[in-house]
């Protein structure tokens, strides 16, 4: 096994979408306007960015997730490290036409360590009619119907609905979030429930509570 370094990239809600439906195991080709792939190597720098920018940004889905990853050191030699501020505001520059090989050198997953959700948050497009025109309150409202329908109809829902639920439960486990007409025992119910379910299916993939 080479020895690895840690990693991290701050992103938006479609990339972060996208990272999940790569199995966590790829960042997503850059755009045409986009000629540079920008690892950075503190969490805290990513998550600055993140709160700068991602949480006011129509275009990240005014939300924003710190991703980490590791990758072989001897790999990472080949990249200069470009300080951007200050001394925690170091990046590496990858060419965009290289990601796939830097896709390819990652060791295990690229896992979701941080979250964070503006006030303007809509969430992901549900994949099932029966979530789909309901912002993420009324989302959890759904759900919520589903388990008392049982077990079964819940983890039928979480199953389907996986990427939504993935990037949808940190915004949902935070003290800010309320749910009206529901007591914060049932909400803590579902979060239970979901995280039950969430392991069942998926072991490998952790869900993120803030």
């Amino acid at each position: 096994m080479p020895e690895t370094r840690s990693l991290y990239r701050p992103v938006g809600l479609g990339e972060m979408d996208l990272i999940l439906r790569a199995d966590c195991q790829a960042f997503p080709p850059r755009l045409p306007e986009q000629p540079i792939f920008y690892p950075v190597l503190h969490a805290k720098y990513a998550e600055s960015i993140i709160r700068n920018w991602n949480v006011n940004d129509p275009f990240a889905g005014y939300a924003g997730f710190v991703t980490a990853f590791e990758m072989p050191k001897d790999f990472l030699a080949r990249y200069d490290e470009k300080i951007v501020g200050s001394d925690v505001a170091r990046e590496l520059w990858v060419p965009a036409a290289e990601l796939a090989e830097f896709n390819a050198k990652i060791v295990g997953r690229i896992r979701m360590i941080k979250a964070y959700y503006g006030e303007s948050f809509k969430g992901l497009e549900p994949a099932t009619p029966e979530l789909k025109g309901k912002d993420p309150q009324q989302q959890f409202l759904a759900f919520e119907e589903r388990l008392r329908k049982g077990a079964d109809a819940f983890a039928d829902m979480v199953a389907k609905e996986k990427r939504l639920v993935y990037l949808h439960y940190p915004y949902w486990s935070q003290d800010t979030f309320e749910t009206p007409h529901l007591p914060a025992v049932t909400k803590d119910k579902i979060l239970d429930a979901f995280a039950h379910q969430w392991r069942r299916l998926y072991p490998d993939l952790t869900l993120l509570e803030i």
